[in-house]
């Protein structure tokens, strides 16, 4: 039975005076050193000074060193926190009217407090963590914003739970035209137990919102322990990791269910780098059971749209199952998708460390900012 928490909008309603008077504050705890690079800890890989932004080159091993670009005035139609840009400050899609404007000049170091319970090949993290606007600092994650083309994304933790807010396009472009979007895991390495690696969180994937700004959410088996850029081509967050074996299925907001495996070159699915992709019409296994909302199932996997909370209305519980020759993946505890008897999965996957990625993806969003919203990260639990 999935936990339920006390709802996001419940903690933030507040007024309009209060949320500008703490939009607009500006603590000595936004400052951050520029040359701190690719961090642990929960810091961002594209981080944030005060008056400043910090920008990166495309992710790459040795291109993570993070410089100060001025930005002397806001852009039209956006807020300043200090000499700060706080844009884009419209409402994000996947939100309700309650919930505050994007959070990216809110969120505070709140301090060193992780809610993870870490063990040799195990972590479960429930995010009972009872702060509010709090960034990831100190805790033991790895946080790979802006990855590969967006503008500006923020990981924060707020009642019990965390979420993603990301602006795909900067504030004078005259579409939105960008696709990518940012990742979290934890910082170790896993391996598969007993011939099992076993997988979980909770995620709104039901919010049509989603469907229609074609944004989504995706769990990431890798051997990659950062993501690299995308593939030639590439689309998908388990394409990012070019020249890994890759393993990942996307929550998308159709219900439908679709995993992918990468082979360890730099090509693309559209160049030849899939190994397999399979739905609930490509089948890979010699059994096949669901992947879309059909019958029962289709009660398994919730739905949610802007006038309803996706924190209690369809933040589901995902679970994925891995075996060398099966896939199996729950929803609040029902059996959704499954297919067995699939082609034996890479070594380096099976008998090699691996690491698991949470992401929130943008694939040319007509919205200015969306909002992902997550709970919960476990693997081998």
């Amino acid at each position: 039975m999935v936990k339920r928490k006390i709802s996001f909008y419940t903690v933030c309603m507040m007024s309009v005076v209060g949320t500008l008077a703490f939009f607009h504050s500006s603590p000595a705890s936004h400052a951050q050193n520029a040359t701190e690079g690719l961090l642990l800890g929960g810091d961002r890989l594209n981080l944030r000074c005060e008056g400043q932004q910090l920008a990166t080159e495309r992710l790459s091993p040795t291109q993570i060193e993070a410089t100060c670009i001025a930005n002397p005035s806001p852009p039209e139609g956006g807020e300043t926190n200090g000499s700060r840009i706080c844009w884009p400050s419209v409402l994000p899609a996947a939100a309700l009217a309650s919930q505050p404007p994007p959070v990216f000049c809110m969120v505070e170091d709140r301090g060193a407090q992780s809610t993870a319970e870490v063990s040799v090949n195990r972590w479960v993290d429930d995010f009972d963590h009872g702060l509010s606007f709090a960034n990831f600092s100190g805790t033991p994650y790895r946080i790979f914003e802006k990855a590969d083309g967006i503008y500006d994304s923020i990981h924060w933790r707020h009642a019990n739970h965390w979420m993603v807010d990301i602006a795909p396009d900067k504030p004078d472009s005259p579409f939105n035209s960008a696709s990518g979007g940012a990742m979290i895991r934890p910082n170790q390495a896993f391996r598969f137990q007993d011939g099992t690696l076993i997988i979980e969180s909770e995620f709104a994937a039901g919010h049509q919102d989603y469907s229609s700004l074609r944004a989504w959410g995706e769990m990431v088996v890798t051997t990659a322990p950062i993501p690299e850029g995308y593939r030639t081509g590439g689309v998908y967050a388990y394409e990012m990791f070019s020249g890994h074996h890759t393993l990942g299925c996307r929550l998308q907001a159709d219900r439908h269910t679709i995993c992918s495996l990468m082979d360890n070159t730099t090509n693309s699915a559209q160049y030849g780098g899939r190994t397999w992709e399979m739905s609930f019409f490509q089948h890979v296994g010699d059994t096949v059971i669901g992947g879309e909302p059909s019958g029962e199932r289709g009660n398994y996997f919730r739905v949610c749209n802007a006038i309803t909370d996706p924190d209690s209305a369809c933040r589901d519980r995902f679970r994925m199952e891995l075996t060398k020759t099966s896939l199996t993946i729950y929803v609040n505890g029902f059996l959704y998708f499954q297919q067995e008897g699939i082609p034996l999965l890479p070594d380096a996957l099976l008998n090699g460390d691996v690491y698991v990625y949470f992401a929130s993806i943008s694939g040319r969003s007509e919205h200015d900012v969306i909002r992902f919203h997550w709970d919960r990260i476990a693997i081998n639990p």
